[in-house]
């Protein structure tokens, strides 16, 4: 079920893992849009740091900001000031939790930092709109979802057989892996379509 909130309210409960999901009116945000059949554009993996002894929020993804195209660490809390769109949580279900490896989900994303964009993946997006070809897992360059799917993989709570590189920004919101309850935490109230239905292990780049 959709929870209307704002970050202030639920920034205690954010936990590294969490995924936060946007939904953009950019050129690049639309195609992917267009290509995908979905509303949501982009995805971002939160974990957390502590900064002079102070808990701080962050995001590791894989974006066009200031600049800079690739992986890149940013704060929550600034994305959400700055963000003309709408923004969910998607907080991950205790059982997927629970079996995580943090170890390898740290490492797994600090070895992404740095990456290029891959504007490539969009592109494959609309030519294989109908996803009839798979191409292989490809980490020289990182995708937005690619990059949250190496961290969640990495650490257990994908399957370790799963092509990374074809999974779409909707398709990590589909998976089954989340609370029943998410929350949107910026813009106007909208339901993320296909939100937390599908078991991971019946993915097949369909």
């Amino acid at each position: 079920m959709l929870i209307q909130t704002t970050y202030p309210e639920i920034r205690a409960k954010l936990r590294a893992g969490d995924v936060i999901a946007f939904s953009g009116s950019g050129r690049i945000s639309r195609m992917i849009q267009r290509f995908t059949r979905s509303g949501i554009s982009h995805v971002g993996i939160v974990f957390e740091i502590l900064e002079d002894d102070v808990r701080r929020v962050k995001l590791m993804e894989s974006t066009t900001l200031s600049g800079v195209a690739g992986v890149q660490e940013t704060y929550l809390a600034e994305r959400c000031e700055g963000y003309g769109g709408p923004i969910w949580w998607l907080p991950l279900a205790e059982r997927n939790r629970s079996e995580m490896d943090m170890h390898r989900f740290w490492k797994a994303l600090c070895d992404q930092r740095g990456k290029r964009y891959d504007y490539r993946q969009v592109l494959h997006h609309g030519w294989d709109i109908l996803k009839l070809f798979s191409q292989g897992e490809d980490w020289r360059r990182i995708y937005c979802s690619e990059l949250a799917a190496i961290g969640l993989k990495a650490s257990f709570v994908l399957p370790m057989w799963m092509n990374v590189s074809e999974i779409r920004p909707n398709d990590l919101c589909a998976f089954k892996i989340y609370t029943e309850n998410y929350y949107q935490i910026s813009g106007v109230a909208r339901e993320i379509r296909k939100f937390n239905i599908m078991n991971p292990e019946d993915w097949r780049n369909k």
